[in-house]
C-alpha cells in the first residue's frame, strides 16, 4: 500500500498509510487527518486521495495554495503517480511505495528535537515512536500522533 510522506519542512517525518479510496484532510485543524504545524498552512489546506497507484491532492481554496512541479495550484486538483511530491508551505510530501527508506529519516528528526529539548516525557515518546517504526507496527496508525504528542507538550 502507499505511503504519504513528508521528507522536508517543519512536518519532516510525518508518514501516513494510505488505504485505496481513502480521503485525508491535511492542515493545522486537529480534526485533520494530518495535522499540520506550520503557520502557512491553512486549517484546511487540502484534501487527498489515493486511487491504486494514483493520488489526487485537492486544494480546498487555500491561502497559499499547493505547490506541484514548481507551479502554485488554488482550488484545483492534482494528480501525482508514486514517486512525484508536493508541497504546502514549506513542506514536501512524496507519494511513496513505501515508508521502510523513511525510518532513517524519521530517527534522525527525532534524534534532531530531543537534542532541542530537556525533557523526559519527549525523550520517552520520541524513543516510542522511533521504535514503533522500526518494528512498523499497527501501520494504520499516522506518526502524526507522535507530532501532536509533541506539540502539546511544547506549548
Amino acid at each position: 500500500m502507499p505511503w504519504l510522506v513528508c521528507v522536508a519542512g517543519e512536518d519532516k517525518g510525518t508518514n501516513t498509510l494510505l488505504e485505496d479510496g481513502e480521503s485525508v484532510m491535511m492542515g493545522r485543524d486537529p480534526e485533520c487527518g494530518i495535522q499540520l504545524l506550520q503557520s502557512s498552512a491553512s486549517r484546511r489546506h487540502c484534501q487527498a486521495v489515493c486511487k491504486g497507484n494514483r493520488l489526487y491532492v485537492e486544494d480546498l481554496n487555500s491561502s497559499n495554495g499547493i505547490k506541484f512541479k514548481g507551479k502554485k495550484v488554488h482550488g484545483k486538483t492534482i494528480k501525482l503517480k508514486l514517486g512525484q511530491t508536493f508541497g504546502v508551505g514549506s513542506d514536501l510530501f512524496e507519494f511513496s511505495k513505501s515508508c521502510d527508506q523513511y525510518a532513517e529519516i524519521t530517527r534522525e528528526v527525532a534524534t534532531d528535537l530531543d537534542h532541542q529539548r530537556d525533557s523526559d516525557v519527549f525523550s520517552h515518546y520520541t524513543k516510542v515512536a522511533a521504535e514503533a517504526v522500526e518494528r512498523k507496527k499497527d501501520k494504520k496508525k499516522k506518526f502524526s500522533l507522535f507530532w501532536g504528542i509533541f506539540r502539546k507538550d511544547k506549548d
